[in-house]
């Protein structure tokens, strides 16, 4: 078992570190996400509109995925995929 996890780690180096990077930017991005709704309550100071403000990213994603999927198959995948690069910068 030793002797394989070693040779698996000579022969895969960059996707365990790439795993690494992953698991720790995951744990990280967790934790943000468990505390801003406790935060952003000290700031607005309605727990609703805590709520409403954290689900806008979801809800956005939900009315525009399927409009862009659609364009996506008419226009090419890497054509939208460039206008979002170029939207984002």
């Amino acid at each position: 078992m030793i002797r394989t996890i070693t040779k698996l780690e000579k022969k895969h180096k960059s996707m365990l570190t790439l795993g690494l990077v992953v698991l720790i930017y995951s744990i990280g991005s967790g934790a943000f996400e468990f505390f801003l709704p406790i935060l952003a309550e000290d700031l607005v100071g309605n727990i609703a509109v805590v709520g409403f403000l954290l689900s806008l990213p979801s809800l956005v994603g939900l009315l525009i995925d399927m409009p862009l999927g659609g364009l996506s198959d008419k226009l090419g995948r890497r054509t939208i995929i460039a206008l979002g690069l170029n939207m984002d910068l």
